[in-house]
């Protein structure tokens, strides 16, 4: 999958040199700035493969310094929605229901072609209503729609008797109408046993009965049967991951602002250039600073740029921190937990602009702050500031259809070795491009 690095090295003595990422001990990418320094800020975020070992290291041979707060490092995966590969014993129970009538001598007194039947000698399921008087002959109300299967086997008592199967009948002392008959039979000699079935569609208040325009001869094997298979059926799978719905959310900020009147560490800005989604809260205070809480439990990707004035760049990321108004190197030494990410340069003129930042997890309620240490001023064009928590997919129901190749979550992968400037002399063009072509990025160079 696709991993995010991100963290800082410091070593015992300064020299020309950069960290690499190393694959099962052989060099790949580089990981950090080139520089004359002793600290290095690492960030990286590319694919991993399952199996191999992966380690950062020098080119140059020094020492770690032995000071703790100097050293830390983030991994974090971004997770993705999954749908499960269904397994062989794995099935949708399809609801079935069943009825059946056994024995038969009589018609209603009412409803004078409908015939009654005398025991109800099985029912199971709920799709069905059963009525059954002197008066009215036996009739079975529809509780559900879809597919119903009857069969019916009955003795007239006369020649040329006919015997249909009725849906939602209106005239019950004669034949049904041809609409209303779902199929008919009859008997060419008197006291024959005749048998008819069908398989119809049925909706919700449906009515279905046996009609006879004779007298019914008793027999014991006159007997109705009804069966009924749902069509729209509410399915739980077992093995897919539970239904959500989640949505991106960002905060992007840029222009400083000075520190808080009481939160005199806690930065502030000026622009509010992105502000989506309600995963991240921001809260700018004239008294404590400016204040990020995220509102759920998850991955969140945090980055800042800091420009300080005079030579000295001194600020960090605090979460929860114990104090708005102690400065960040002392919240490093004595609260290492709440300082994600920190730098303390003093470079003379150079004013370097500086960029912390990786990606964290976080719980809801965690409060993130920028710090300095108080008295370093900003140079405001050059300060920014970026929360974001990527949503997972807005999902409303399981296809539980293509249970046959299902598509697993997919990424793409680029990288690029060597560079040089662009025609204008702005843009870098990168080259020797490795991609995994499944579609999803691209590039373009020239």
């Amino acid at each position: 999958g696709i991993y995010t690095l991100s963290g800082h090295i410091s070593l015992t003595t300064a020299s020309s040199r950069a960290m690499y990422l190393y694959i099962d001990g052989v060099q790949s990418v580089i990981v950090s700035d080139i520089k004359s320094i002793s600290d290095y800020r690492v960030s990286l975020t590319r694919e991993f493969l399952t199996g191999k070992t992966y380690s950062i290291r020098s080119t140059v041979t020094s020492t770690l310094s032995n000071t703790p707060l100097y050293h830390y490092l983030y991994i974090t995966k971004q997770g993705s929605l999954k749908q499960v590969s269904v397994s062989s014993d794995q099935k949708i129970k399809i609801p079935t229901s069943e009825l059946r009538f056994e024995g038969a001598s009589s018609r209603g007194a009412v409803a004078t072609a409908i015939v009654k039947f005398d025991t109800l000698a099985k029912i199971r399921g709920d799709a069905f209503s059963v009525t059954s008087t002197a008066n009215d002959g036996t009739f079975i109300t529809m509780l559900k729609a879809g597919k119903l299967e009857v069969g019916v086997s009955i003795q007239p008592s006369a020649s040329n008797g006919a015997v249909a199967i009725s849906k939602n009948q209106t005239v019950l002392t004669a034949l049904p109408s041809t609409s209303e008959t779902m199929t008919i039979v009859q008997a060419y000699v008197a006291g024959a046993l005749v048998n008819s079935s069908t398989e119809i569609t049925v909706n919700v208040g449906d009515v279905i009965r046996v009609v006879a325009n004779t007298a019914i001869s008793a027999s014991v094997y006159t007997n109705l049967n009804l069966s009924f298979q749902e069509q729209d059926i509410s399915v739980s799978v077992t093995n897919t991951l539970p239904q959500f719905s989640e949505s991106d959310s960002s905060v992007r900020l840029d222009t400083a602002n000075g520190h808080g009147s009481s939160g005199t560490t806690t930065l502030r800005f000026s622009n509010v250039r992105d502000n989506i989604g309600t995963d991240v809260e921001y809260v700018d205070s004239a008294t404590n600073g400016a204040t990020f809480t995220a509102k759920s439990n998850g991955i969140y990707s945090i980055s800042s740029t800091f420009q300080g004035t005079g030579g000295n760049t001194v600020f960090g990321i605090t979460k929860n921190s114990p104090s708005s108004s102690t400065s960040i190197a002392i919240l490093a030494t004595a609260n290492p937990a709440n300082v994600l990410d920190w730098t303390s340069e003093s470079d003379g003129a150079f004013n370097n602009v500086e960029t912390l930042g990786g990606s964290y997890s976080l719980v809801a309620g965690d409060i993130i702050r920028l710090q300095t240490n108080g008295s370093v001023s900003a140079t405001a064009a050059n300060m920014r500031f970026t929360m974001s928590k990527v949503g997972k997919p807005n999902v409303t129901g399981v296809d539980v259809t293509p249970f046959v190749n299902i598509p697993q979550p997919d990424f793409e992968y680029i990288s690029a070795g060597g560079a040089s400037l662009s025609g204008n002399g702005l843009v870098s063009n990168f080259t020797n491009f490795t991609s995994t072509s499944k579609g999803i990025l691209s590039q373009t160079a020239s």
